[in-house]
């Protein structure tokens, strides 16, 4: 679930406003109100189920009753309500995000007996073993490489980070869905790493401990860790966790708004798109851009029963990714359109994602205007549906 869906499921009162400008919040990637003055950092004393917060930060968005949306130096999205707003000021100090040491240091606060592992774009704060955590670092570095050198070579110009992304990694899966089931509910249930666009964080625990990938064997020593996740066994879960890696990039390096209403089939298609399981990899994971084979076999078998107004609904609104009836169907067409505007309309996709990444915060689109903005760069519908789906059955 995006925070921005988060954000319109809640029974809120906040009115967002359409903002008059965009600008950028450094490596962020946020949009900043254009009709307000830079006012330095704003204070919030924010009491909310009987717990008092103090919050610093940039107002991102304001409503008409007061409502806000604030950024933290830590890169956390606050959402207040105008009752839940006991006390605001302001100063003229430039709001700044956290340094590294910063960062680390506020981390450390957070999760005491955690340690922290760094790369050169990453903070992991962990309390698994010190080898779990290097692969995941390494993991991510690889995708971060991968991630920026791709779209490069696309002509698009991703930021550059101003402080490193954060990922929390838990020893148990216990200790992980406690931490996140307040985001994502019961789906912490079943699956193994989540990202989060209100702490800008990746969650995930320790793979090492789950007994199907050890074979059978007890007491595996972790500095096997990677002759573990090896395994074709663990290619889905590992995939897992590169797919809510890619969601972090695309919110911290322009490709996406992270608080704009961004159509799911492109999120979530392109995460899916850069987390292709790759069994010839060591790690599981290797390269950008494979036919992912699991996906495809979905969605041949849901094409025979596809309704005409299919392309049209999965553009529309975010209905067929969120319904469980529909989901599975949803994700492997995303995924397929992503890989065939990817591979065969390069161009026009670079430019479609260009308009999403000026989206304003906390503006939803409506039907209409979703479909209306990519019927403007890829022309009419039902043109589209026929070279997709016969682009889709010349896979191989």
């Amino acid at each position: 679930m995006t925070l921005f869906s988060r954000l319109a499921a809640c029974p809120v009162r906040i009115r967002l406003r359409r903002l008059a400008g965009i600008a950028a919040a450094g490596c962020l990637a946020l949009a900043l109100a254009g009709d307000r003055p830079s006012r330095g950092v704003d204070h919030f004393t924010i009491v909310r189920d009987g717990t008092t917060h103090e919050v610093r930060g940039r107002t991102i968005t304001e409503a008409e009753d007061g409502g806000v949306i604030v950024l933290a130096p830590d890169g956390r999205l606050w959402i207040a309500q105008p009752d839940e707003i006991s006390e605001r000021r302001s100063d003229e100090s430039p709001f700044k995000p956290f340094t590294r040491a910063e960062m680390e240091a506020a981390l450390s606060r957070e999760f005491p007996g955690f340690k922290i592992h760094t790369t050169a774009n990453y903070l992991i704060c962990h309390n698994t073993s010190k080898e779990y955590a290097q692969w995941c670092g390494a993991l991510f570095e690889r995708l971060h490489r991968g991630f920026h050198t791709y779209w490069s070579q696309r002509r698009f110009g991703l930021r550059p980070l101003e402080t490193p992304m954060v990922a929390v990694m838990f020893n148990s899966h216990e200790s992980y869905a406690l931490h996140v089931k307040d985001e994502i509910g019961e789906a912490a249930d079943s699956v193994v790493a989540y990202y989060s666009q209100a702490s800008n964080r990746i969650n995930v625990y320790d793979l090492t401990g789950i007994e199907e990938f050890k074979r059978g064997r007890k007491g595996v020593p972790r500095t096997r860790v990677n002759e573990i996740l090896s395994q074709p066994e663990a290619a889905r879960q590992v995939a897992t966790i590169v797919h809510e890696a890619t969601h972090q990039l695309c919110y911290n390096t322009g490709l996406l708004n992270r608080l704009a209403d961004n159509p799911l089939w492109v999120s979530e298609g392109l995460a899916v798109f850069f987390e292709t399981p790759d069994l010839k990899s060591t790690t599981g994971w290797g390269s950008i851009g494979q036919v992912n084979q699991h996906r495809l076999d979905q969605l041949r078998n849901y094409f025979p029963s596809r309704p005409g107004d299919a392309l049209w609904n999965l553009i529309r609104d975010d209905d067929r990714l969120k319904l469980p009836a529909s989901r599975l169907d949803a994700y492997a067409e995303s995924w397929a359109m992503n890989y065939y505007l990817l591979k065969a309309r390069q161009a026009d996709y670079v430019s479609y994602l260009k308009l999403l990444s000026q989206k304003q915060a906390g503006v939803a689109d409506s039907p209409e205007e979703r479909i209306e903005e990519f019927r403007s760069v890829f022309g009419e519908l039902a043109n589209f549906d026929r070279d997709f789906r016969r682009y889709v059955d010349s896979i191989r």
